[in-house]
């Protein structure tokens, strides 16, 4: 939980859903939040990788790329396909502040379809 005190993450979850947040532990807030980051090293443009299916973001820092994805196994095997030179592989599960954020928009887009 490095980068982030309770104060703020206590203020971070009452603000985006309190009622479905608050009281869960960041274990648990971790594991609600369906998503893995994917790091490497690759060449493939970055452009093309923000719309391959199971992309949610993608970003790029010099030779390294940062894919998130709600279902990185296909995401990894197609990345793998794709450039044979890849390296650096890393798949993470998200950090508690990007499993917040993506909690609080999809209990938001959950909200706006209700209304």
């Amino acid at each position: 939980m490095a980068g982030i005190s309770p104060t703020t993450l206590r203020e971070q979850v009452q603000s985006t859903a309190p009622w479905a947040l608050a009281e869960d532990t960041p274990a648990g807030i971790k594991a609600r939040a369906s998503g893995k980051r994917i790091r490497c090293t690759s060449n493939l443009d970055i452009t093309r990788l923000a719309q391959w299916p199971h992309v949610s973001s993608a970003t790029r820092e010099g030779h390294t790329i940062e894919l998130r994805s709600a279902d990185a196994e296909p995401l990894l095997r197609r990345l793998l396909d794709a450039d044979p030179q890849l390296a650096d592989i890393e798949v993470m599960p998200l950090s508690l502040e990007e499993a917040l954020a993506a909690l609080a928009t999809s209990e938001t887009i959950t909200l706006e379809q209700a209304a």
